[in-house]
C-alpha cells in the first residue's frame, strides 16, 4: 500500500504545472493529437492505480510507460474522443480491435476504463512484441503497425511516442528517488 500511495504522490508531482520532466518544455495537458473532451470527466490517476500496475504485469509490460501512456493519451479523462474516433481513458479505436473484444465501443471504454486500461496493456504488449521496441510500440498504438512496418510514421507520432519515453523515465526516476533507492 506504501507503494501505491508513492505512485499518487509522484502523480501530484507530475501534474504540478511549473515541473519539467525532459529537455522539452511541459506539455501539460497538450497530447499528441486533438482531443474533444464530452463532459470533462477526469479522474486522478491514483483511482486507477492499481489497474494499470495489474495490466502492466499481466501483460508483462513496464507500469511506467502505461501510466505515461494514458496521461498523453487522455491526461486521465475517462469520456474523451479523438477526432480519429479513439475514446476513453486509452484512447482506443474500436473499429481496430474488435478482435480482442467483439463488443467493443466508445461507450464501453468510457464506462469501464478498468478494461480500456487492460486493453490498452495487451495492445502495447502485441506491438511490442512484433517491433521488440517500446518506442516502435507506441508509434503502432499511435499511428497504426502497417506505418511502422513502412517507415511512414509521421512527425507527430515520433512526437507522442518521446513524450510517453520521457514522461515514464521521470515518473521512473522520481519513484525510486523518492524510495532512497
Amino acid at each position: 500500500m506504501y507503494k501505491l500511495n508513492l505512485i499518487c504522490t509522484i502523480w501530484m508531482l507530475a501534474s504540478s504545472p511549473n515541473l519539467s520532466y525532459s529537455n522539452n518544455s511541459i506539455y501539460q495537458n497538450k497530447i499528441a493529437r486533438k482531443i474533444t473532451l464530452t463532459g470533462q470527466q477526469k479522474v486522478n490517476a491514483c483511482s486507477y492505480s492499481y489497474d494499470v500496475i495489474a495490466a502492466a504485469y499481466e501483460w508483462d509490460i513496464d507500469p511506467w510507460k502505461l501510466f505515461a501512456l494514458i496521461y498523453v493519451e487522455s491526461t486521465w479523462s475517462l469520456n474523451a474522443v479523438s477526432t480519429v474516433g479513439a475514446c476513453g481513458i486509452t484512447q482506443i479505436v474500436p473499429k481496430y480491435h474488435r478482435d480482442k473484444d467483439p463488443s467493443l465501443t466508445c461507450e464501453s471504454l468510457h464506462n469501464d476504463p478498468r478494461n480500456a486500461i487492460h486493453l490498452a496493456a495487451a495492445i502495447i504488449k502485441q506491438h511490442y512484441t512484433r517491433f521488440n521496441s517500446y518506442a516502435r510500440a507506441f508509434e503502432a498504438y499511435n499511428a497504426g503497425p502497417k506505418r511502422v512496418i513502412e517507415n511512414t510514421v509521421p512527425s507527430r507520432t515520433i512526437k507522442y511516442r518521446n513524450k510517453i519515453i520521457n514522461l515514464s523515465a521521470f515518473l521512473k526516476r522520481t519513484y525510486y528517488l523518492l524510495l532512497g533507492e
